[in-house]
């Protein structure tokens, strides 16, 4: 999984639903397509890719494994989210 490396990370959790998340605020508008391309060339296929001026989301399928990105934009913390890893499959 490419490590999210915009913004700044507020937390993590190991176990979120048997996920791995990172949260994020801060986070520049252009993450949404740097992040695609990071993900992209480490051979992740984009399933959702949507952008607006309160967000972002990127969904991501690499095998059995997902990945969300998910982004919300706020006064105080700019685009804030979270980058949820599931290597599990369903």
């Amino acid at each position: 999984v490419p490590i999210f490396t915009y913004g700044t990370i507020t937390g993590s959790n190991n176990n979120i639903m048997g996920n791995i998340q990172g949260a994020f605020d801060n986070v520049p508008t252009e993450a949404f397509t740097k992040y695609q391309s990071d993900l992209k060339t480490a051979g992740w296929t984009i399933t959702v890719a949507t952008q607006s001026t309160s967000g972002f989301e990127i969904d991501a399928t690499k095998g059995a494994r997902t990945l969300v990105a998910m982004f919300v934009s706020t006064q105080k913390t700019g685009l804030t989210g979270a980058v949820t890893y599931n290597g599990h499959g369903s």
